[in-house]
């Protein structure tokens, strides 16, 4: 019965969001995630008693995304800048759905940006993982004295383009955004 309960609760997380993603948080109601799941309404409230809950469990569940999407960089080169030009293919490996919804973390901090400052506070400090990983990384490139400001400047870039692609449904753009990204990058990182 625990092993029924722990797949339900992850089954309406999944389901969640997938749903804040493609449709928005505020535009999603818990009865569509009860369709999307199967799991009658009611029995939601034995995981999550408000749909903020639900929120913050799909945050830790981005967060835990991220986590697997910085060590899969790690896991991908040694060499620190090779691993910053992956991150920056996330573009390209994430064309379709960028093409379609956004950015799965910038879509939902402008979101909620107008709706509760706590609750866009949690994706900011998703974003300050991705942000602080660049900086280490910056750093191990011998860019300590810039890495503050260049690691801010990568996340603009990614988040413009992921924006930009959005609104115009660009894959060329999003394709040729990043590839002058990582030309950018690679020019910084050799001359430093």
């Amino acid at each position: 019965m625990v092993q029924q309960a722990g797949t339900s609760k992850a089954k309406i997380i999944q389901a969640a969001d997938q749903l804040f993603y493609v449709h928005g948080y505020n535009q999603t109601s818990f009865s569509d995630i009860a369709a999307e799941t199967g799991i009658p309404r009611g029995n939601f409230y034995y995981y999550f008693k408000t749909k903020d809950e639900i929120l913050t469990a799909v945050l830790e569940h981005r967060a835990d995304q991220i986590g697997s999407l910085l060590q899969a960089c790690e896991e991908y080169s040694d060499d620190p800048k090779q691993q910053l030009l992956y991150l920056i293919e996330i573009l390209v490996r994430e064309e379709e759905n960028i093409i379609q919804y956004g950015c799965p973390l910038g879509s939902l901090s402008t979101e909620l940006s107008k709706v509760s400052l706590t609750l866009q506070q949690q994706v900011a400090l998703i974003f300050e993982t991705i942000r602080l990983w660049i900086d280490k990384k910056l750093c191990a490139c011998g860019l300590a004295d810039r890495s503050d400001m260049l690691s801010m400047e990568i996340l603009s870039r990614l988040q413009g383009t992921t924006v930009l692609a959005n609104v115009y449904h660009d894959a060329a753009f999003l394709r040729r955004s990043a590839a002058q990204h990582k030309l950018w990058l690679t020019e910084v990182l050799s001359n430093h």
